[in-house]
């Protein structure tokens, strides 16, 4: 993922552990169900 957003692995583990503690979770999967609850149930590609 990194490669393709032209950012260092370390930036971009920096802004996931960011986006995990707005949702105030450290999982993955709980993460994911936040934002399909947010998107309406639509999939994430």
């Amino acid at each position: 993922m990194a490669e393709l957003l032209f950012m260092s692995e370390g930036t971009v583990k920096n802004y996931v552990s960011a986006i995990y503690a707005k949702i105030g979770t450290n999982d993955r999967n709980i993460a994911v169900m936040t934002l399909q609850g947010l998107l309406g149930g639509k999939s994430i590609p």
